[in-house]
């Protein structure tokens, strides 16, 4: 642990890599006994299997560094593209059938499914090249700071491979450790995936109908509202920065917006609720919406509005060139 902090300050982080001493790890032994009193495991089975592991620390490197920490402007011209807009037209026609049918049973609409895909793996092209196990064990080891949450992780995956009959070393995803088209933590893939093409497996790693009926099924279970509206048009006024908030959670409603002064475009009821965003652009402006539950469901898949926002914003260019 004190090489890891010693090669961060000299700048190294991303050269070094180290296999992993079980026993120097008490935090490593914790989650064997804890696979093996829950869940049954092999403990020799699984040391041996932690045994092999490399820590990466270059995970950490990346993982301290999110686009989402750029402003509005910068993040908004990393996916919102001709290319990514052209790309996905081309995936939206290839996959026009299960898209119709994801839509039609989970009331997503099929631009949405398609620009969190495009979004996450450029349409199933950079499904990540990172070993899943071994970012997860990196990091629940050596990022102090969401530890808990990757240890689960982890121990979520250990029971994926088993489940699935995967090989643990030869599934590849993100730094993070998220996996296939929609690149799904393990908890997730194994809340919300589903066999979507009917052949007996849940893969999100090669097929593509499945990823696109797991991407539906997510949000439809996070409480995507069929027909809801997403982001709306908000005239700005005096009032307007008032109701402005990052909470991920819509917390007024159009009602209380209109007593106020504001203007929000669009036919919404008065007991709606919805949240003003607002969004930094080049010129130091900023742009301001109105956004409404489905926005909220958006950013439960990454809890980011700029990540939501620019969903959005893909999807509409998409749907519009295939009008």
């Amino acid at each position: 642990m004190v090489r890891l902090f010693l090669f961060v300050a000299m700048g190294l982080l991303h050269s070094v890599t180290s296999a992993l001493d079980v026993d120097e790890y008490t935090e490593v032994q914790v989650i064997i006994d804890e696979m093996v009193k829950d869940h049954h495991y092999d403990p020799h089975y699984l040391r041996g299997l932690f045994a092999q592991v490399e820590l990466q620390p270059k995970v950490v490197e990346a993982i301290t560094r999110p686009a989402e920490r750029l402003p509005w402007y910068r993040y908004q011209k990393i996916f919102v593209t001709e290319s990514r807009i052209k790309g996905g037209v081309l995936f939206w026609q290839e996959n026009r059938e299960a898209l119709h049918r994801a839509e039609k049973e989970y009331g997503v609409p099929a631009g949405v499914i398609v620009a969190i895909i495009g979004v996450e793996t450029g349409y199933g092209v950079n499904k990540g090249s990172y070993n899943v196990l071994e970012s997860l064990t990196t990091l629940s080891l050596l990022y102090p700071k969401r530890s808990k949450y990757f240890t689960s992780e982890l121990k979520k995956f250990l029971l994926l491979v088993r489940e699935e009959d995967l090989e643990p070393f030869s599934v590849k995803g993100s730094y993070a450790g998220a996996i296939g088209v929609p690149q799904f933590m393990p908890s997730s893939y194994r809340a919300y995936a589903i066999d979507f093409n009917g052949d007996g497996k849940r893969d999100l790693v090669h097929d593509v109908e499945d990823a696109i009926g797991s991407v539906a099924n997510y949000l439809r279970i996070h409480k995507w509202i069929t027909d809801g509206p997403i982001i709306d048009n908000v005239q700005y006024s005096e009032g307007l920065d008032r109701f402005v908030t990052e909470t991920l959670n819509p917390s007024a409603t159009i009602a209380t917006m209109v007593e106020a002064g504001l203007r929000v475009d669009g036919r919404h009821a008065l007991d709606t609720k919805a949240n003003v965003v607002k969004f930094e652009q080049e010129d130091q402006s900023y742009l301001y919406r109105a956004a409404f539950a489905n926005f909220y469901v958006i950013t439960t898949y990454n809890k980011s509005l700029l990540y939501a926002m620019v969903v959005y914003e893909l999807s509409q260019h998409i749907s519009r060139r295939l009008q």
